[in-house]
């Protein structure tokens, strides 16, 4: 079953990469070039850090990505579904249930790690990260659930935030071991 269950999530990550990569690029470019635009009229010193401006970009591309994958993606779809079951129900489905869920854990755990990056002020703590994981998540939801456009589940809203911890988790491994080398 596990390596059905990884088959199973690496074709689902790695089948549209090319349906919202372009747009992320365009996007995050843009969101770049905004930012350098803001930078340079808000600032009295217009220096800027170059690694800030990889972070956010790969933020936005990152950002636009799971909007592609969780809701631009689908279709609407003529139900109102939601699912509150408990996560020992869902396991037992199927190896696709299993998938499904492994994937929404996998898509957070880079914001985990970028937000804490890009805005360190407020998301280098745990607290925050997570809060902002979830949110993130339950918007997601909100929006599947009013569009239509895939479940609303309470447990994509769990593995999602999980995923999110599971990134500040190595980003501040990371960090740590980059502060105690300086």
């Amino acid at each position: 079953m596990i390596g059905t269950t990884f088959f199973l999530v690496m074709k689902d990550i790695f089948k549209d990469v090319m349906a919202y990569l372009p747009v992320s690029v365009v996007l995050g470019v843009g969101v770049c070039m905004a930012y350098l635009i803001v930078a340079k009229s808000g600032r009295n010193n217009t220096d800027f850090k170059m690694s800030e401006l990889i972070i956010l970009f790969m933020l936005s591309v990152y950002l636009v990505a799971v909007l592609y994958i969780t809701i631009f993606s689908r279709t609407a779809k003529d139900l109102d579904y939601y699912d509150l079951s408990y996560l020992f129900l869902t396991v037992k489905r199927s190896p696709d249930s299993v998938a499904g869920m492994v994937e929404n854990g996998f898509l957070f755990v880079p914001l985990g790690i970028l937000l804490p990056m890009a805005i360190p002020e407020k998301f280098k703590k745990f607290g925050y990260s997570l809060a902002g994981g979830a949110l993130f998540s339950a918007v997601i939801e909100g929006i599947q659930l009013v569009t239509h456009r895939g479940a609303c589940q309470f447990f994509d809203l769990l593995m999602n935030t999980m995923g999110c911890a599971v990134g500040f988790g190595l980003w501040k491994m990371v960090h740590t071991l980059l502060q105690k080398r300086k």
